[in-house]
C-alpha cells in the first residue's frame, strides 16, 4: 500500500501543487498531509481533502469568476441539476457552466489580448457579453419573449382561485387608465382583491442588487393602476417575479407563490422547472448567436 502512496504523492505533488511531505519521525517515515500525520485508515480522506484544497486554491486564483455565482449560490434552487441533470437537456447542462463562469467564445469574453474587435457580431453593439446576447441583442428578440413567457405561462397555470377571480395576461385591466399590461393580474370584484405579478428576467450582474433593482422599477411602473385600486376599497398585491436567464432565482418569488395560492408541493418542483425553461432558451440563443441557425420554431 505504502509504496502505492509515495508513488500517488509524488505524482500529486509534482503537478497539483499539493501540501504533502514525507518526513522522518520517531526512527520511522511519516506521510504528512496537510500538516498532518495519516495513517492507513485516514490516508485516502485526507489526500482527497488535500487535492480539492488545491483545487479550490487555484480555481479561486482565477482573475476573473464570472457574474453570476454570486447570485445563482444564494439559492439551492438555481443549482438543482448539478448532480443529476433533471428536467434539463444535456446541451443546457454544457453551456451554463461555461456561460456562468463568462468563458463561452464571444468577442467581449476572449481574454488572450489577441482580439480588439470586441463588437457583437449580429447588431454592431460595442461588447459581445453574456449579458448582452442573453437579454439584449435585438437579433434575439423572439427568443427572450419567447423565455419570458415560458416563465410566465407555468406560473398563470399554477394558479387556481375562486370563480370569482378573473385572471388577465398581457393585457390591460378593464376600468384603468393608460395603457400598461401587466403579465399577470388578477382581480376579484366580489371580495375586491386585487394582485398583480410581473415576470421580469435581469442578467445575474455579480451580485443581488440587480434583483432588488428590477424590483423597484416594477413597482415603479405598476404604482399608478395599485393607487387606481386602493382608492377604490381594493385589497391590493403588487410584485415582480424573478428568475435570471442563467437560473438566478429570487427569494422573494417564494412569497409572490404564497400570495397566489400555490401549493408548496408543486410550487418546489414549479421553481426547478422554471430555471429549466429559462436555460434552455438562453442556450438556443446563444447557439443561434454563434451559428446563425434557429434553435427552436417560431
Amino acid at each position: 500500500m505504502w509504496t502505492r502512496v509515495r508513488q500517488a504523492t509524488g505524482h500529486l505533488v509534482k503537478n497539483d501543487k499539493l501540501d504533502v511531505k514525507w518526513t522522518w519521525a520517531n526512527d520511522k517515515i511519516q506521510l504528512l498531509v496537510l500538516g498532518c500525520g495519516v495513517t492507513k485508515k485516514t490516508c485516502e480522506k485526507m489526500l482527497k481533502r488535500a487535492v480539492h484544497q488545491a483545487q479550490l486554491v487555484h480555481l479561486t486564483a482565477k482573475k476573473s469568476q464570472g457574474k453570476v455565482y454570486n447570485i445563482t449560490a444564494h439559492q439551492p434552487v438555481s443549482n438543482y441539476f448539478l448532480r443529476d441533470g433533471r428536467y434539463i437537456r444535456f446541451a443546457d447542462w454544457r453551456f451554463v457552466h461555461r456561460a456562468r463562469l463568462d468563458v463561452v467564445p464571444l468577442n467581449g469574453c476572449n481574454r488572450a489580448g489577441d482580439q480588439k474587435d470586441k463588437r457583437c457580431r449580429r447588431c454592431g453593439y460595442q461588447l459581445e457579453s453574456v449579458a448582452h446576447v442573453l437579454c439584449h441583442c435585438p437579433a434575439h428578440a423572439h427568443a427572450i419573449t419567447l423565455r419570458h413567457n415560458a416563465v410566465l405561462d407555468r406560473l398563470f397555470n399554477a394558479i387556481k382561485l375562486p370563480a370569482t377571480t378573473t385572471k388577465y395576461v398581457n393585457v390591460k385591466i378593464p376600468g384603468t387608465d393608460g395603457q400598461l399590461r401587466p403579465d399577470l393580474a388578477l382581480v376579484d370584484h366580489v371580495k375586491k382583491r386585487v394582485a398583480i405579478v410581473d415576470v421580469t428576467m435581469p442578467f445575474e450582474n455579480h451580485d443581488l442588487g440587480v434583483f432588488a433593482a428590477a424590483r423597484a422599477e416594477k413597482l415603479r411602473k405598476y404604482a399608478d393602476i395599485l393607487n387606481k385600486f386602493n382608492a377604490d376599497g381594493y385589497d391590493t398585491f403588487l410584485d415582480a417575479f424573478i428568475v435570471g436567464p442563467l437560473g438566478g432565482w429570487d427569494e422573494e418569488n417564494d412569497s409572490v407563490l404564497r400570495r397566489l395560492a400555490v401549493s408548496v408541493k408543486y410550487a418546489a418542483l414549479m421553481k426547478k422547472l422554471m430555471v429549466a425553461d429559462a436555460l434552455k432558451w438562453s442556450r438556443d440563443a446563444y447557439v443561434e448567436h454563434i451559428t446563425a441557425h434557429r434553435q427552436y420554431q417560431a
